[in-house]
C-alpha cells in the first residue's frame, strides 16, 4: 500500500511536469509538482499555485485522476481496474483487498469492491448533476458541467480542489458562493458521504434500519453526527461576532455548519480561514486531527478511534472493568489499536511542528495550523501554503503521505503483529496522579 502511494504521487508528479500539463505562460517546478500530486493522491487539498489559474485543461484532468485513485484508495482502485479488464483475482489479492477494507474475511471481497464502485459512481455522478445545476446561474452551461463534474469528484473524494481561481480570485475554494446554499449544501453532502466510510455507506443502503445496523457503523454515525453538531454551535458562539458578523443568521448557520463539516478532511472552506480567531483556528486543529471514519476517503486518526478511547475513559469513569457500546462489549484489543494509532500521530504531528518552526519563519499559529490540516488531508490553510520554504515544503508532504497512509499501516501492522504471550508476569501496581 505504501508503495503503491508512493509510485502513484511520483507518476503525477512526472505528468504535472509536463508542459502539456500547465497553463500557456505559467512553469511548475518539479517541487511544486510534487507537492501537488501529493496533496491530490493523499485527498488533501492542499496547494502552493492556483489549479484553475496555473494548469491546462490536461493538468486538471491529471489532479482529478489522482484524486480519484487516491480517494478510492490504490488497493481498491487497483481492484476495480482489475475487474474492469475482466482479470482473475486470486487469493493474495483478495487477501490484499480484505485488509485494506477492514473485512473479516476474503468472502464476498470481490462483491465489495464492486458496490464500491457502483455507490461511488452513482454519488458523483448525483453530485454533478447538482452541482451543475447551482452553477448554472454563474458559468455558461458547458463551463457550469465540467465544474459540477469536477467539483463532485474533488468533494466526494474530500480532495478539496477547487478551480474557481480563474473566475474569481486565487485560492478562492467556494467562498464566493458562502450565500448559495444549493452549492455548499450539496459539496456539503458529498464530504460527508465520502467521510463515512464505504462499509457504513453499504450498510446503510441495505438496512436502512439503526437496529440492523452493525456496532462499527453506529460508532461512526453517532460520532459523525456529535462532531459536526457540536463543531456547527461552537463556531457559531466563537465567530458570531467575528467572520460571521455581517451575515444574516440563516447564511450564518449555514457557513458555521459548513466550517464544521469541511475539517472532517474535506478541504473546501466558504470562509477566509486566515480570519478566524484563535480558538477558532484551536477548534478546527482538533477536528482535523481526528479526521474522517475509518475505510473512507479521507485521512486523520479516524472518528472510531476518537469515540473508543472516549468510551475507555467513560467506562473507567464509571468504575466498569470493560469497555461497553449499544450492549456490545468492546475487545481491548481495539482501544489498545486506538490508543496506539492516536499517540504515534500525535507524535508525528508534534515533531513536524516543532521542525516547521525550525525551518520557516513564519507564525508558529498558522504553521501548527498547516500541520495538522497535512496530517488530517484536510487542505484548509490560513494562507501561508504558498510562501513555504524548500524544508518546510518536504515536512508538509511528508505529512500528507503519513496522514493518508501512516494510521492505516500501523493498524494493519498491529494486526499482523498481535499474538498470545508465552509468558503472563505477576501484576503490579503504579501510582497514577
Amino acid at each position: 500500500m505504501l508503495a503503491g502511494f508512493a509510485v502513484v504521487i511520483a507518476a503525477g508528479a512526472g505528468l504535472l511536469s509536463l508542459p502539456g500539463a500547465v497553463a500557456d505562460g505559467q512553469h511548475v517546478s518539479f517541487l511544486d509538482a510534487l507537492f501537488t500530486a501529493t496533496s491530490a493522491v493523499c485527498v488533501t487539498g492542499l496547494v502552493v499555485v492556483d489549479t484553475g489559474s496555473v494548469y491546462s485543461l490536461a493538468g486538471q484532468l491529471i489532479i482529478l485522476l489522482l484524486i480519484q485513485v487516491g480517494g478510492l484508495g490504490i488497493v481498491t482502485a487497483a481492484s476495480i481496474y482489475w475487474l474492469v479488464l475482466g482479470r482473475r483475482i486470486g487469493l493474495r489479492e483478495r487477501v490484499v483487498m480484505k485488509e485494506a477494507l477492514s473485512l473479516e474475511t476474503v468472502g464476498g471481497v470481490v462483491r465489495m469492491v464492486r458496490a464500491i464502485l457502483l455507490a461511488t459512481l452513482a454519488i458523483e455522478g448525483a453530485g454533478a448533476l447538482l452541482l451543475a445545476a447551482g452553477l448554472w446561474r454563474y458559468f455558461p452551461p458547458g463551463k457550469a458541467m465540467y465544474y459540477g463534474a469536477w467539483h463532485a469528484v474533488s468533494a466526494f473524494c474530500n480532495a478539496g480542489f477547487d478551480l474557481f481561481g480563474p473566475e474569481f480570485y486565487p485560492y478562492c475554494s467556494i467562498i464566493p458562493f458562502q450565500h448559495d446554499w444549493v452549492v455548499v449544501l450539496t459539496i456539503g453532502v458529498l464530504i460527508v458521504l465520502g467521510g463515512l466510510g464505504f462499509p457504513v455507506l453499504l450498510e446503510l443502503w441495505r438496512t436502512r434500519r439503526w437496529s440492523g445496523l452493525s456496532l462499527h457503523a453506529r460508532l461512526v454515525l453517532l460520532t459523525s453526527a456529535l462532531l459536526l453538531a457540536l463543531g456547527t454551535v461552537l463556531f457559531l458562539l466563537l465567530e458570531w461576532q467575528g467572520v460571521l458578523r455581517a451575515m444574516e443568521p440563516p447564511d450564518a448557520l449555514l457557513n458555521s455548519f459548513f466550517l464544521s463539516l469541511t475539517p472532517r478532511t474535506a478541504g473546501y472552506t466558504t470562509l477566509d480561514i486566515g480570519r478566524l480567531a484563535p480558538s477558532s483556528l484551536l477548534l478546527l486543529m482538533g477536528l482535523m486531527f481526528v479526521g474522517a471514519s475509518p475505510v473512507s476517503t479521507g485521512g486523520g486518526v479516524k472518528t472510531v478511534a476518537l469515540a473508543l478511547l472516549a468510551l475507555a475513559v467513560y467506562s473507567r469513569v464509571k468504575g466498569r472493568g470493560e469497555v461497553e457500546a449499544f450492549g456490545r462489549r468492546i475487545g481491548t484489543h481495539n482501544v489498545y489499536h486506538a490508543l496506539t494509532v492516536t499517540a504515534i500521530a500525535g507524535t508525528a504531528v508534534m515533531a513536524c511542528i516543532m521542525l516547521l518552526t525550525v525551518v520557516s519563519g513564519l507564525d508558529p499559529l498558522k504553521l501548527m495550523f498547516e500541520a495538522f490540516s497535512a496530517f488530517g488531508t484536510v487542505g484548509l490553510s490560513t494562507g501561508i501554503t504558498p510562501r513555504l520554504n524548500t524544508p518546510a515544503k518536504f515536512i508538509i508532504i511528508f505529512l500528507m503521505f503519513f496522514g493518508r497512509v501512516g494510521p492505516i499501516t500501523v493498524a494493519f501492522s498491529l494486526l499482523r503483529r498481535e499474538r498470545r504471550q508465552p509468558v503472563r508476569y505477576a501484576e503490579g501496581n503504579v501510582i497514577i496522579g
